[in-house]
């Protein structure tokens, strides 16, 4: 952006569906959000899985 410079990170929190599992939709996305907000409370540029 002109002379400005940007640093951006990322921080991400995964959870993996089992096939088979009785989680509903809403659950998977739920443990990843746990996992992402770890993720974040952990420091920069950080993965988490849930």
């Amino acid at each position: 952006m002109g002379e400005i410079t940007l640093e951006v990170s990322t921080s991400v929190g995964v959870a993996m569906y089992m096939p088979g599992a009785p989680e509903t939709a809403q659950e998977l996305i739920k443990r990843a959000d746990v996992a992402m907000y770890e993720a974040k409370r952990a420091g920069k540029a950080q993965v988490r899985i849930a």
